[in-house]
């Protein structure tokens, strides 16, 4: 049996629901935009999304790229990320309250300090990935 790969989204038609912030989708389509012009397996720094402090609200990013995406900060309140790459993510202090992460592959995610009451993490990949004094239930 060979090894499965699986193919993450990257362009402006595999978003399911834009974010409501206009500013936030519109960094989000430059970012596909880019994305979707880079050769395959080419992955210059400049590539990576850096939504670091934005609201996400209203998004559904599900089986999207955003490999290494900088989401330190960012309120990810409610966002569906279900299967999305996130190996490597900056999630530093985000707020992921009821977000779905489900089959996320988050291996080497930098989470520490995030606030993330009933987050769904279902199937997800934690390989690695630091989410230490991080909060996941009401208080």
């Amino acid at each position: 049996m060979g090894l499965m790969t699986t193919t993450y989204g990257h362009s402006r038609t595999d978003v399911r629901r834009w974010p409501d912030d206009p500013d936030v989708r519109r960094m989000l389509e430059e970012y596909l935009d880019y994305l979707d012009k880079l050769p395959s397996g080419s992955r210059p720094v400049e590539s990576l999304l850096n939504g670091a402090g934005l609201d996400f609200t209203g998004a559904d990013l599900s089986g999207l790229d955003l490999l290494e995406a900088q989401l330190s900060e960012a309120t990810l309140s409610g966002v569906r990320l279900v299967g999305a790459d996130l190996y490597g993510a900056w999630l530093i202090g985000a707020v992921l309250h009821s977000a779905d992460l489900s089959q996320c592959n988050l291996r080497k995610a930098q989470g520490r300090t995030c606030d993330a009451p009933r987050a769904i993490l279902h199937g997800a990949d934690l390989d690695r990935a630091e989410f230490e004094d991080s909060r996941s239930e009401e208080h």
